[in-house]
């Protein structure tokens, strides 16, 4: 939640912004980062770990928004495409000291060579990615760590390279929140007790990138792909202003217009695993609506859908079969309490349940 303020206080959050969140499973931050973003702005939230990939991916399709793009790809990928993003949120690998409190059995996994060995993990992951970070470009580093060496050492070491300059923040003290300078430069740094305040150990500096780049924004393609057939066909789901229908073999995708540059520069060096808004599957000019589609802040409200009762929506989320008293026949949204959980298809004498498998309550 920290990371909101810091946002609020040293981004003008109105403008269309590109934002790397490069360590972000499981995706507490990206899912608030993308709550702050005007609707023309692109969050990248990348994991190299394909199973922590995978958890990233779900926490953002359920978010909702069209605009949240998800990577698996390793952070010198990102440093390769030159100075792109506005904004690089680093929730940095860690020791993991700040969550004894909350998972002891941490503490006995803990040690000195832990700590260096992130230390060194941490100054290797921004080395690598930090050439991608635009001038005037802002760089929010974290850790869940109390130990110096992954706090405010770190911040020395950003700032020896003499490309950045350290932000403070205002207005902490009053939430319990201890500012930190650090020893060789006085970069500000902010420090998270769980004896001072609600919550964990958590540490967050604040920078700005004063050196010189290339802007490597990607400039718009006059020859963007448009298909008028998918596009209306999607009009019947959800508002296609602004938005691009993108046909890849027979998978349907939505993105926005002013997004395509950053696609065709992406694709070339990193591994998208998440491009916009999965629509759907287009067989025989007709869409097999996908789960993404339904969780889509942008889908239509007057689409046809069914109200579930608690018992009903559990047996649901569980992908268990329903039996559905309604006259509707066909693709319905399945909801409860004026929230879309998924797609149901009735066909009279039976309902097919199409919650994802990999989605379902197994417990």
């Amino acid at each position: 939640m920290f990371l909101a303020e810091a946002l609020r206080q040293h981004v003008d959050l109105s403008r269309k912004l590109c934002v790397l969140d490069l360590c972000a499973a499981p995706g507490g931050k990206s899912t608030l980062a993308a709550s702050l973003l005007s609707d023309e702005s692109l969050l990248l939230s990348n994991e190299v770990m394909p199973n922590r990939a995978s958890v990233l991916c779900e926490n953002l399709v359920k978010w909702g928004q069209s605009n949240t793009w998800v990577s698996q790809s390793d952070p010198k990928q990102f440093g390769a495409l030159g100075a792109m993003f506005d904004v690089l949120l680093v929730d940095a690998p860690c020791s993991g000291s700040g969550l004894f409190r909350k998972q002891p059995d941490f503490a006995a996994e803990w040690n000195l060579d832990l700590v260096n060995q992130c230390a060194t993990r941490q100054q290797k992951i921004l080395q690598d990615a930090l050439p991608s970070l635009q001038q005037e470009g802002l760089l929010v580093y974290m850790t869940c760590s109390f130990c110096a060496e992954e706090n405010e050492q770190m911040v020395d070491w950003i700032l020896a390279t003499g490309e950045y300059e350290s932000l403070p923040m205002k207005e902490v003290s009053r939430w319990g929140i201890l500012e930190t300078q650090s020893e060789l430069h006085g970069g500000y740094g902010y420090r998270f007790f769980p004896h001072l305040l609600k919550g964990e150990g958590f540490f967050l500096s604040v920078f700005r990138k004063t050196a010189s780049s290339f802007d490597h924004t990607p400039s718009v393609d006059a020859r963007m792909p448009m298909s008028k057939s998918e596009a209306a066909i999607l009009a019947n789901y959800m508002d296609m202003e602004g938005m691009l229908p993108i046909l890849h073999h027979d998978q349907l995708m939505v993105i926005q217009e002013a997004h395509y540059p950053y696609l065709k520069a992406f694709s070339a060096s990193i591994k998208l695993i998440k491009r916009g808004m999965l629509a759907g599957k287009m067989i025989r000019n007709e869409l097999i609506p996908d789960h993404e589609l339904a969780l889509s802040a942008s889908i239509r409200k007057s689409l046809p859908a069914v109200e579930l009762s608690k018992e009903e929506a559990l047996t649901y989320l569980r992908r268990g079969t329903l039996c559905l008293d309604t006259h509707q026949k066909g693709w319905l949204l399945a909801r409860y309490q004026q929230q879309n959980l998924g797609w149901v298809k009735h066909l009279g004498n039976r309902t097919n349940n199409y919650y994802p498998t990999h989605y379902r309550i197994l417990t």
